[in-house]
């Protein structure tokens, strides 16, 4: 007798689903660059996994960085919000899905001033804004998380990512 295990389940689904699908259809279908628009590799829904190259970084007062600076979303969400774009409806991704959200830390402008020079505009660019003092706090509560403290790699990154902001963003 057969014992189906999830595992089992799982790869009978994924045989069935793709029946007279072959796997190179399947990755196309995600990636793929459409030639009227130009742009690059597609998410599962058809959004852009790349955006426009936007502003660049104004030190002492921005600093852009990537959503993924701040860690990973179960840690930087209550921050950043969801890693997926703004004007998605979200939570429903494949597993190579990925999002070009960037982040604005600022100082010593208002942001209204910074959401002026870093708009988010759908397709084109998505932006989360967040103040110097507002930045360093959560990496420093970040940093003395358990969790965090017990991974090397995220530690050393979050430490990098802090270190950034407070030089780039310190010279005014």
């Amino acid at each position: 007798m057969l014992k189906a295990t999830s595992f089992t389940i799982v790869v009978l689904v994924l045989a069935l689903g793709c029946a007279g699908t072959s796997l190179s259809g399947v990755r196309d279908r995600v990636t793929a660059t459409p030639s009227s628009k130009g742009q690059g590799p597609l998410n599962s829904n058809g959004s852009p996994k790349r955006l426009p190259q936007g502003p660049p970084s104004h030190p002492p007062y921005t600093l852009v960085l990537s959503y993924d600076d701040f860690g990973p979303q179960a840690l930087c969400s209550d921050l950043l919000g969801f890693a997926w774009y703004q004007w998605e409806t979200g939570g429903s991704w494949e597993i190579d899905d990925s999002f070009d959200v960037r982040v604005v830390v600022y100082r010593g402008w208002t942001r209204d001033e910074v959401m002026k020079r870093y708009p988010t505009a759908r397709n084109q660019s998505d932006y989360r804004y967040v103040a110097y003092a507002d930045a360093i706090a959560f990496l420093d509560r970040a940093l003395h998380d358990e969790t965090v403290i017990q991974s090397e790699s995220l530690r050393t990154h979050l430490e990098a990512t802090r270190a950034r902001i407070r030089t780039e963003l310190s010279g005014r």
